[in-house]
């Protein structure tokens, strides 16, 4: 069965939860031929993924958009970025003439109403150029409009101000209400309520040098931040407005004390791991290990973490994103999971280390090309043999890009052992760090990374079976 779910998925290249949709883009007066499509394929991707197309001879273009969500996706012409919102059936074509983009465009098709109304929302509350707080690697955005706001207001002028445009943003909505689909509703509904949240807190940041603690508390109960807010709806983390809102709260608990102060991002994650509950708890826990780490390099405070993190973590999915960022420096740490990948083996059928939880596994990284590799495999064949007859599982994955080259050296040195091919060495190097081979790694009964004891003469036999009974 593996198999031939591998082979649909070779075939097709794209997910069977997917679904492939057209948008057509037409333009008047066009001053340059290149549109460029930005989004994230999949709700699961970290990154975004960009496509470029050119307009044909009658100025209009076909996009083929793979989507498996409603999502926002951008339209990129001539340094202008139109936002639209496409859900599983839609079939949008966008018009706009190049001279005027803006005040000319509008949508046809399935999804044009949901469209329509937000270049009109856009129109009536523009967007203003970003400013970014960037506390001890905690990434907030807010706008230069609402900093210029927080300093030249007072306090009560701030709040009466960021609340009339509030209700001016949900009046307009709700007005919509019955034309408009209920994932577009309830998706700007959260955005405008997150975004006026975030808005409030703006102003802690642009006077926290001036703020004390009785006048931190003073503000922070008339402006009443986050009292009434859901922390904990699933459908809320792939929107970058309530992400967004989380980083702010996380930082604004931390006030009245310095958000200059170096390395506060151990309090930060403190906070998060002690004021918010539930998903919300857990995702911002996730989101400061992955971003100390991304601009540090630095383990301390995963050192200080990680094992509690994974040991209490509910959600997986948070656990393989930081066992993703950290690679390999988390291999030696205890309660490291262990992140899962496939591989084909001789017989073509794909192998998921997950295949075996509750073993232990013995992964050993080469290639056909490597002599250190074909050695280990020589020097060791006794200790191998000896491992696998004890129930240890061999895993050896070849990081060959050619698979005649696998299977040539596969019949000429015959590892024992289960022999696999990599699919993609990109993405196993993204997990595993693998930057030169021979490369091992031990992963226990729970899948996490176990080692071998080290004091002394070891006795590695004896130790494998100390993994075993364990």
């Amino acid at each position: 069965m593996k198999n031939l779910l591998l082979a649909i998925f070779l075939f097709f290249g794209t997910s069977i939860f997917a679904k492939q949709v057209i948008v057509t883009v037409k333009i008047d007066n066009p001053n340059s031929r290149e549109i460029v499509f930005k989004y994230k394929k999949h709700k699961t991707d970290e990154f975004i993924s960009e496509f470029r197309v050119n307009l044909n001879a009658e100025n209009y273009t076909k996009f083929f958009l793979e989507i498996d969500a409603p999502k926002y996706i951008d339209v990129v012409y001539n340094a202008t970025t139109i936002h639209v919102y496409h859900e599983m059936n839609d079939q949008l074509t966008i018009l706009f003439n190049a001279d005027n983009i803006f005040q000319t465009l509008r949508f046809e098709g399935k999804g044009g109403t949901n469209n329509n109304f937000l270049a009109n929302y856009s129109r009536q509350f523009p967007s203003y150029a970003p400013k970014m707080y960037d506390y001890a690697y905690l990434k907030i955005y807010g706008t230069e409009n609402m900093a210029r706001k927080a300093t030249t207001h007072t306090d009560v002028q701030y709040l009466r101000a960021i609340k009339n445009t509030h209700q001016e943003q949900i009046t307009l909505l709700k007005q919509h209400r019955n034309k408009l689909s209920q994932s577009f509703y309830l998706n700007l509904m959260a955005e405008i309520n997150y975004g006026f949240e975030t808005n409030k807190m703006i102003w802690f940041f642009e006077n926290s040098a001036m703020i004390t603690p009785e006048r931190y508390n003073q503000v922070s109960k008339s402006f009443q931040v986050a009292k009434n807010v859901d922390f904990n709806k699933k459908e809320l983390f792939q929107n970058k407005v309530y992400t967004n809102f989380l980083r702010a709260y996380v930082a604004y608990k931390y006030l009245p004390q310095d958000l200059n102060m170096f390395k506060i991002y151990l309090p930060f994650y403190k906070i998060a791991k002690t004021k918010l509950k539930g998903r919300a708890k857990y995702y911002m826990m996730m989101d400061i290990l992955n971003s100390v780490y991304d601009r540090t390099m630095k383990m301390d405070l995963a050192n200080a973490e990680y094992s509690d993190f994974v040991k209490n973590n509910p959600f997986p999915e948070y656990t393989e994103k930081v066992s993703k960022m950290y690679g390999r420096d988390l291999s030696g740490m205890a309660n490291a999971v262990a992140p899962d990948f496939d591989v084909v083996d001789e017989k073509g059928n794909v192998v998921s280390l997950s295949d075996f939880k509750g073993k232990v596994v013995y992964i050993d990284f080469w290639a056909s090309w490597c002599k250190p590799c074909i050695a280990g495999f020589k020097d060791y064949h006794e200790t191998r043999k000896q491992l696998q007859s004890m129930g240890v599982v061999l895993l050896n994955v070849s990081i060959d890009k050619k698979e005649t080259a696998w299977r040539t050296a596969l019949s000429k040195y015959t590892p024992i052992g289960i022999n696999t091919l990599t699919l993609s060495f990109e993405k196993l190097y993204q997990k595993y760090d693998i930057s030169s081979v021979p490369l091992y790694q031990i992963v226990g009964k729970d899948g996490k990374f176990a080692s071998l004891e080290t004091q002394g003469n070891r006795d590695i036999i004896a130790a494998f079976q100390k993994l075993i009974n364990m």
